[in-house]
């Protein structure tokens, strides 16, 4: 608010961001809430982890994995693994993001929650089956 001139005024409490007072007490209210911010960060984080080491799944299921059983542990999703082959195959034949959606739609596959394909859902879950390529090894 300095940079551009701009002076706060709170009528009920009197505060006054021109003054020294004034700004002193904006900057600590920042400061606080950056704080709060910081520590409810760390908390979400240390939960999480805690999770990760009582053998909890932490995060969103890959495309193409469910899970499944009394141990809900991952198993293959038999219909996105369709949708997902269909999709390396475009990619290995040198189609766009883009024109791999357009195929999907025009097939009448959907996404995981009904909706249709983007260029971005596409390029994601491509993304995300390299990085989870050894799932194929370790689930049925």
């Amino acid at each position: 608010m300095d940079k551009k001139g701009v002076v706060f005024h709170y009528i009920n409490e009197k505060l006054d961001t021109g003054s020294a007072m004034g700004k002193f007490f904006i900057t600590m209210l920042a400061a606080l809430a950056e704080l709060e911010r910081n520590v409810v960060s760390e908390r979400t984080k240390d939960a999480l982890q805690n999770k990760k080491v009582q053998g909890f799944r932490v995060g969103n299921l890959p495309f193409g994995w469910a899970l499944g059983g009394v141990d809900q542990k991952l198993i293959k999703n038999k219909d996105e693994q369709v949708i997902l082959k269909k999709m390396k195959s475009l990619k290995n034949r040198g189609l766009s993001f883009q024109k791999i959606a357009d195929s999907l739609n025009i097939k009448g596959l959907s996404t995981r929650r009904g909706g249709q394909f983007k260029k971005q859902n596409v390029h994601q879950t491509l993304k995300n089956s390299i990085k989870h390529k050894v799932l194929d090894k370790l689930c049925l």
